[in-house]
């Protein structure tokens, strides 16, 4: 896996888009259980999904090649 060096702008928010996303969803799958009127596995489904965006769009921003072809 080779990372890319150009495009140094965009592929900074890319990952800080993805950290954002990880956040959010760590937080879903640990506290989300205390949602109010929401069912603790809906919660909890929501995290992970979020938790998965989060690495492919740190991933994506890291290897891809051309950033600007997916942000």
């Amino acid at each position: 896996m080779r990372l890319g060096r150009g495009h140094l702008l965009t592929r900074t928010l890319g990952i800080g888009m993805g950290v954002g996303f990880l956040a959010l969803g760590l937080f879903a799958v640990a506290g989300g259980h205390a949602a109010n009127g929401v069912p603790a596995d809906r919660v909890l489904g929501f995290g992970v999904a979020l938790i998965v965006v989060g690495v492919a769009a740190v991933l994506g921003s890291l290897t891809v090649d051309d950033p600007t072809r997916i942000w």
